[in-house]
């Protein structure tokens, strides 16, 4: 059931001076996902065993070189007189990479062992249980159960045959349409967390989810990352946004089926937990800031790693190396061609992120509804 598996562990064991594990404790246990990747268990000499994810068919290095790039992230922030001391609340968490086997980009052999963030949730699994306190708080405004996420699937899929097959593309009012049947709900987030803690500490909770979802959008967008379906995105203890699987970057996303239009995720659901404001209060200061800071100096420091896509040779490809370029452009502060104020730049990325008639021409499992 998974070959690369076994390639890997057998290598291991061969490797001359190799660290040998005395049992690994594999449980057969995986994530629901094309990939497939098991979660491992082996001890340690403390006694506490530790859990990695043995990831096969992507390219890790990526991954890898995203980890350097947000860790240089932070330094920025934490350095720029743009926050004032007030980086804390924005700082992003990456995760450790091993990749192995690498034999050239995008290649179905590659494998390597990701660390596994601790407390960490994927929004799909954590906003059915929103959607549970969500109705409890406001009956009225949602009538099934449980979150229907097959029914939001099905009427989505509908608007967007009847558009075809009316010979249009669906518009903003097919999409109205679907949340007006399924509003959002995750800004009831903060009620479980009231719950449980004072509202000083759901006070810093929004703030970190407000500043790392914006800190995140700007870091995404810089890089043009994409497939940022409800899997990839993570929320940490203490409400920080997360993260992972950074495969599509540099427009990878153009070239999918259904090309991806919008920027980075900030759907209804997102926009909804950022409270009364949306995104036109911290969100979009946040995401000033953090494009002010990484755009500081006549050569920002986030430069040189994305560079390195260019010159390493297993990212040859003349779509990286002209997304490298094209990256560094809006290090820049150059949209379109044109250069803008930080805030302009910002203030029509949250327009095109919201942009009512692009999600709805956004591929079903990227789950735009939500």
């Amino acid at each position: 059931e998974a070959p690369a598996a076994c390639r890997f562990r057998a290598t291991v064991c061969r490797a001359p001076g190799a660290l040998r594990v005395p049992r690994w404790d594999i449980h057969g246990q995986s994530i629901a996902s094309k990939a497939k990747p098991m979660i491992l268990h082996f001890p340690t000499p403390a006694g506490r065993p530790i859990a990695l994810l043995l990831k096969q068919g992507d390219d890790l290095r990526c991954d890898s070189r995203i980890g350097d790039i947000v860790t240089l992230a932070n330094a920025t922030l934490a350095s720029s007189t743009a926050f004032q001391g007030s980086a804390s609340t924005a700082t992003l968490r990456s995760y450790a990479v091993v990749p192995t086997h690498v034999q050239g980009l995008f290649s179905p052999h590659h494998c390597g062992f990701v660390e596994i963030l601790a407390g960490a949730r994927t929004l799909n699994s954590l906003f059915s249980d929103v959607y549970v306190t969500a109705r409890r708080v406001a009956r009225h405004k949602f009538s099934s159960a449980r979150l229907d996420t097959s029914g939001m699937r099905a009427l989505f899929e509908k608007k967007q045959k009847e558009a075809r097959d009316s010979g249009r593309s669906p518009d903003a009012a097919a999409y109205r349409d679907i949340l007006a049947k399924y509003p959002p709900f995750f800004g009831y987030y903060w009620c479980s967390v009231g719950l449980e803690s004072s509202p000083e500490r759901v006070h810093q909770f929004r703030r970190a989810y407000t500043d790392t979802l914006a800190v995140w959008s700007m870091l995404g967008w810089i890089l043009k990352l994409g497939d940022r379906h409800l899997e990839n995105i993570m929320m940490l203890p203490g409400a920080r946004i997360a993260h992972i699987d950074f495969e599509a970057i540099f427009e990878h996303g153009r070239y999918l089926p259904v090309p991806e239009l919008i920027p980075f995720r900030l759907t209804p659901n997102l926009t909804h937990a950022l409270g009364p404001g949306g995104a036109k209060g911290r969100f979009t200061q946040t995401a000033v800031k953090a494009l002010t800071a990484f755009s500081a100096g006549a050569e920002p420091a986030l430069k040189s790693p994305i560079d390195i896509f260019r010159f390493d040779p297993f990212y040859s490809r003349r779509s990286v190396a002209q997304g490298v370029l094209d990256a560094n452009a809006r290090l820049d502060g150059v949209l379109d061609g044109r250069r803008l104020d930080k805030q302009a730049i910002v203030i029509r990325l949250i327009a095109e992120a919201t942009d009512e008639s692009r999600l709805i021409r956004t591929y079903v499992g990227w789950s735009p509804f939500l």
